[in-house]
């Protein structure tokens, strides 16, 4: 590790304290909120919020009503809790703080900020009218000793696991397999697991499937994607060596608790694997990735979603061995793992356009399989309950399903999604706001304003899900022969110094001119992109500077000019006293030593205090918007960018909301006046 990364600080890991030996002598002294409503536990590093917003959304839509758990907050602890969609109320939200608060006291359990938020959920769901009748439960952290993991067994519909990095290893490590199976401890006996796609950004859709679908056409590949992969596909080629301990853990936790498993796979971008997609494509044209109105850089891609079968154990492999026709249990092959017969993956209809992240596609899959699966599910048949044949939740789970029936998502590639269907998924992606989302930002009095893209990235895989995903944008105005100006505005908590991800994080930066300038025929090669953020990691095991790692570059134009400014998030954080940012000093001292002073790559590398100085600074290069001279050879676009932590974001929006509290305000003002001049030139006249 570099002298410059080494310096940047330890937080304090015992400011967390993990286990549940305060919340469960909490909740029962509040009446046990958590025992009496079905839950979807969610567990994973990244995607976690992404796929509860549209779980919330889909099953809205529906007409189930939820509550929905999330942490950390954007602007305030009520962000925490949604119900039937809508952030709870101020005064149920209120009175279920103080009945908190005051049984924590009473009774001396001494709970956490985060013990005592998540009773304040239960609490909330006890209290509004009306009252949930199903839970969207996020971890907070890991997973068998988070506080969210006190729900009795029969009532978690499903256990899901999204993409697992190795954050937080210092508490759930050391190494990602421990963090994996710290993660399956929301896991329950003989339950329903779902495992979101685990691959490596840029690998999804890619390796594996080539030979499969080479001279086949489009019907050639939709067949690959439907059928099992072989037991050679499924090791760190494809997985890459973390994603490989990941599905390890995960299908031997799997087996020792006779879970039922889902396992969900991410379709290729743009998706053209049918010909429903392909006709879509061929008659929309360029109109196909919709750009946003509000909106000039993104562009919005049709796609469908594979929906897999449910793989279980055999009650006794002697009397039920795997009969002809049955699915092999695809990323979990080797095991006795099988899919009731008759059951096949199956995709959807063409979905709605919608960004193409690789935290929306993940989540996109995830939630609908989610769905998918407790609707189909028939916990009674586990080999792990065969005494207990009834199901608490039927009528439940039968509204889903129906659901799904009504919405037409399983009336294949060239069946059709129905309006609400298809609105409750814009709508569960555009309400999550901070991961991905596009913000105007109102700068101070005559500085005018900036678009700004925003996202909550704040370990490695999510910044390299990022940098492709900008990388795109920026390869889209390529083909038009237009530079773009890219300004990132970054924070990081000081928790990466123990995490191990400040090296890479650092090397993945120093490689931003690479990574973002590369030509429009490059950017169609995901591979490409794949490759050097795996070289940004070794990189970064080895301390090397950008100026070494240039004889590895490509010589194409830079497409993109990048700037970097390091900023810290405002503290306190809400309920997390002990959260810390990084020294932006240091950081930016830590990647200027990596550009080893060879005086080529990132243009410019800046500090500040406050937010306020670096939005400004920011505006300097463009105003966040694509050229509107597209006449002009040397005009060029501008694209902001805030990333590196959920906090930073969250103080951005809380910036825009005050600034536009205050436009507003001195808007009414100004009404008045004239209001008021007006009255008294009338009463002259």
């Amino acid at each position: 590790m570099s002298n410059s990364a080494a310096a940047m600080g330890t937080p304090n890991p015992t400011a967390i304290k993990l286990g549940l030996e305060r919340i469960l002598p909490l909740l029962h002294n509040l009446g046990s909120p958590h025992a009496h409503l079905p839950v979807i536990h969610i567990a994973g590093t990244n995607s976690k919020g992404s796929t509860s917003s549209l779980l919330d959304s889909l099953l809205t839509t529906i007409g189930i009503t939820t509550a929905r758990f999330n942490s950390p907050h954007l602007r305030t602890s009520r962000d925490s809790c949604r119900i039937g969609g809508e952030v709870v109320s101020s005064h149920v939200w209120a009175a279920a703080s103080h009945r908190v608060a005051e049984v924590d006291s009473s009774t001396g359990v001494g709970a956490t900020p985060f013990e005592l938020l998540f009773a304040q959920f239960l609490t909330s769901c006890q209290l509004n009218t009306p009252r949930p009748q199903l839970l969207i439960v996020e971890c907070g952290l890991g997973g068998l000793t988070d506080a969210t993991n006190v729900f009795p067994a029969q009532n978690v519909l499903a256990s899901v696991m999204t993409p697992i990095g190795g954050d937080h290893k210092a508490l759930l490590g050391p190494g990602i397999g421990d963090v994996a199976q710290h993660k399956m401890g929301i896991a329950k006996q003989g339950g329903l697991v779902i495992v979101a796609d685990q691959r490596p950004s840029g690998r999804e859709g890619r390796e594996g499937r080539g030979e499969a679908e080479q001279g086949q056409g489009q019907q050639g590949k939709q067949r690959a994607y439907l059928s099992r992969w072989g037991a050679e596909e499924e090791g760190e080629q494809m997985l890459g060596q973390e994603g490989a301990q990941v599905m390890a853990t995960i299908r031997r936790v799997g087996e020792t608790l006779k879970a039922r498993l889902v396992r969900c796979e991410e379709l290729p971008i743009p998706t053209t694997t049918t010909a429903a997609a392909a006709a879509f494509v061929a008659q929309e044209g360029e109109d196909v990735q919709q750009r946003h109105p509000r909106n000039p850089w993104e562009k919005r891609i049709p796609s469908h979603c594979l929906l897999s079968p449910i793989l279980q154990l055999p009650h006794n492999e002697e009397e039920h061995p795997r009969s002809e026709g049955q699915l092999a249990s695809t990323l979990f092959t080797n095991t006795p793992y099988s899919s009731l017969p008759g059951q096949r993956p199956l995709l959807t209809p063409l979905l709605p356009p919608l960004p193409q992240t690789r935290a929306v596609r993940c989540a996109l899959s995830t939630a609908l399989n989610t769905l998918f699966a407790i609707g189909a599910d028939e916990p009674w048949s586990s080999p792990s309950r065969q005494e207990d044949n009834s199901d608490p939740h039927e009528e439940l789970r039968l509204q889903l399903a129906w659901g799904i029936r009504e919405s037409g998502l399983l009336s294949g590639e060239r069946g059709a999604l129905s309006a609400g269907w298809a609105e409750g998924l814009v709508r569960g992606v555009e309400g999550w706001e901070g991961r991905g989302s596009w913000v105007d930002v109102p700068l101070a009095e005559g500085g005018g304003g900036l678009h700004a893209y925003v996202d909550g990235a704040h370990n490695l895989p999510a910044l390299q899900a990022l940098f492709e995903h900008l990388s795109g944008l920026i390869a889209s105005r390529a083909r038009a022969q237009r530079k773009v100006n890219v300004t990132l505005l970054l924070s990081f908590s000081s928790s990466k110094a123990t995490d191990g991800d400040l090296e890479s994080i650092l090397s993945l930066l120093s490689q931003a001119p690479d990574l973002l300038s590369r030509s429009p025929r490059q950017a169609a090669e995901p591979a490409h992109l794949s490759e050097t953020f795996e070289r940004s990691v070794s990189l970064g095991a080895s301390g090397a500077t950008r100026s070494q790692s240039q004889s590895q570059g490509r010589g194409q134009a830079d497409m993109a000019t990048i700037r970097v400014g390091f900023l810290p998030f405002s503290t306190p954080v809400e309920g997390m006293p002990w959260v810390e940012p990084y020294s932006a000093t240091q950081l930016a001292g830590a990647l200027r030593e990596r550009q080893g002073g060879s005086g080529e790559g990132i243009s410019e590398v800046q500090e500040f205090a406050r937010l306020e100085k670096a939005l400004e600074w920011a505006r300097r290069s463009g105003n966040g918007r694509p050229a509107q001279v597209e006449g002009e050879e040397e005009e060029k676009d501008s694209l902001i960018v805030v990333s590196g932590s959920l906090y930073l974001v969250g103080e951005l929006y809380r910036l825009v909301d005050a600034r536009e509290a205050n436009d507003a305000a001195t808007d009414a003002a100004a009404d008045a006046a004239v209001s008021s001049t007006s009255a008294v030139d009338t009463v002259m006249s």
